[in-house]
């Protein structure tokens, strides 16, 4: 942000898919770090991958499911305070 001179865009973050946590056990301890992140950076918000599926490689989301994961994108985009 500080390069695009941009310190207040909003990031969001997708957090790893359960399916990659049950076969990986570092990833839960990513998506702990993930989730707490806007406790400590300011316009951070953290979008959940929780209950999705993938495509058969427990790595990758799914077709169905990487739509999923882009809608609730859009819905915590959508959801941030705009400034007046």
């Amino acid at each position: 942000r500080a390069d695009l001179r941009a310190e207040n865009v909003p990031v969001l973050i997708g957090t790893l898919g359960d399916f990659y946590v049950q076969k990986n056990p570092n990833a839960r301890s990513i998506n702990t770090i993930l989730t707490a992140l806007p406790a400590t950076l300011p316009n951070v918000y953290v979008v959940s991958a929780g209950g999705l599926t993938h495509k058969g490689d427990t790595t990758h989301f799914d077709a169905a499911s990487a739509r999923t994961l882009g809608r609730r994108f859009a819905d915590s985009y959508l959801a941030i305070p705009k400034k007046q």
